[in-house]
């Protein structure tokens, strides 16, 4: 897949910090996710957050690395009570985007389970005839997690000369 090499430095740098301890993975806040069926940026940025401190919005830009991983944010609107109510609309992700985003996040190396959105968003998939990109990552969760390998590059170099930069699932240089 290919990424701006700003991303992927993040990525990489993101990925040599220290990990640290591993909280319970932010079920309530899942909860309200699921049930709306969409992830506000907020939403995003706190679940990502508790499951790897690795992950903070200010050190790895989540909504661009999103938008180029295939799971973008769009804006959204609750329905209103009558017709000609004003709307007002606000980003967010559909929560099967953000297990996607969880997957893809999961397979560059960083600690973000994203089982439990998987069984809870499987049921409503089953039934699909056509899926999203991010509903058959979750279709195929299960049979792949930990064994697919994703390769990612840049075509350009910081400096703006052509290369080929990849990192692997690790997140080190291929």
């Amino acid at each position: 897949m290919e990424l701006p090499i700003e991303i992927l430095t993040q990525l990489s740098q993101a990925l040599q910090q220290p990990i640290s301890v591993i909280g319970r993975f932010p079920s309530r806040h899942w909860g309200v996710v699921s049930r709306r069926g969409w992830a506000y940026r907020t939403d995003v940025e706190d679940i990502l957050l508790a499951l790897d401190k690795r992950l903070d919005a200010h050190s790895v830009g989540l909504q661009s690395l999103a938008e180029h991983a295939g799971y973008p944010m769009r804006p959204v609107r609750s329905r209103p009570r009558f017709v000609t109510a004003d709307w007002m609309s606000m980003d967010a992700m559909a929560a099967s985007d953000f297990a996607g985003l969880c997957i893809f996040l999961e397979q560059c190396g960083f600690l973000t389970d994203a089982a439990p959105m998987v069984n809870d968003l499987q049921a409503k998939i089953a039934t699909h005839n056509y899926l999203t990109l991010a509903e058959g990552d979750i279709y195929g969760f299960a049979k792949f997690r930990h064994r697919r390998r994703i390769g990612l590059y840049a075509q350009e170099s910081l400096t703006g000369e052509p290369s080929h930069h990849s990192w692997g699932s690790t997140g080190l240089p291929l």
